[in-house]
């Protein structure tokens, strides 16, 4: 038994509508779809060219897609997998556990939050990184790997306190590389810089997420507290070697 594969973005979206899915058919990349037995997996290709795939739905279903795709050479060892929370997807080194929230409503602004400022990716690509070394040296995205469309701050006597990217997509806001210098924590910052830039991203796209680990639960309750309340459950990791993932059979 086969699954149906689907190349039309319409179409994958009417099998599943979810915020995420909606991100990530917003890539410019071509993309392919494989759904059965109530799920669905989603291949398209990192910038670098290097295949990538999303899972959804059901995760041992999930997990019977991806044996599939590994079976047909679609998905390798090394590849990235962002698949449902519980997909036996057979991982190599660490494994992320996080929760993709989105929000299409704009968390008030306080009248005495500071102020945050447009930072020049380029000339301040140091100070960025020096904040995100001390408060998120595990951080997805930097400045000069190119995914950011831009970045905010906010300063305290000068000095970058706290970071936030912006990596949207047309139609989609998305907020990333959130951290606030060890010496500033426990002052709002964060809350304040989250709720700025997601302000600044629903005006242009109407909709806005971000990711959080899922054992950071005061990262979480505060974006919850900001708007943030849909959320969908994802592990992600990069693909172990055939001889040691965990296999999975299409279901007849």
């Amino acid at each position: 038994m086969e699954p149906v594969i689907l190349t039309d973005r319409a179409a994958l979206r009417a099998l599943d509508d979810s915020p995420y899915l909606r991100l990530v058919l917003l890539e410019e990349a071509p993309v392919t779809g494989y759904a059965h037995g109530g799920a669905l997996l989603v291949l398209s290709r990192r910038p670098d060219g290097e295949p990538r795939g999303h899972g959804l739905g059901d995760p041992g279903a999930c997990a019977a897609l991806l044996a599939f795709a590994r079976e047909e050479g679609l998905l390798a060892a090394g590849h990235w997998f962002n698949g449902p929370r519980g997909v036996a997807a057979g991982f190599e080194g660490r494994v992320h556990e996080w929760d993709f929230l989105w929000t299409e409503s704009a968390p008030p602004e306080a009248p005495d939050a500071p102020e945050v400022l447009r930072l020049d990716g380029p000339t301040s690509a140091a100070e960025i990184d020096a904040v995100l070394d001390l408060a998120l040296p595990e951080s997805s995205i930097r400045p000069t790997d190119g995914k950011a469309r831009g970045w905010f701050g906010i300063r305290v006597a000068g000095a970058l306190a706290a970071v936030a990217a912006d990596e949207s997509s047309p139609g989609f806001g998305v907020v990333s590389g959130i951290a606030v210098h060890p010496a500033h924590q426990g002052r709002g910052l964060g809350a304040a810089l989250t709720a700025a830039v997601t302000r600044t991203l629903l005006a242009e796209h109407g909709i806005t997420g971000l990711g959080v680990y899922s054992d950071n639960a005061r990262a979480a309750a505060l974006y919850s507290r900001l708007g943030y309340r849909g959320t969908i459950a994802r592990t992600a990791g990069r693909l172990a070697s055939s001889d040691s993932r965990v296999r999975g059979a299409i279901p007849g």
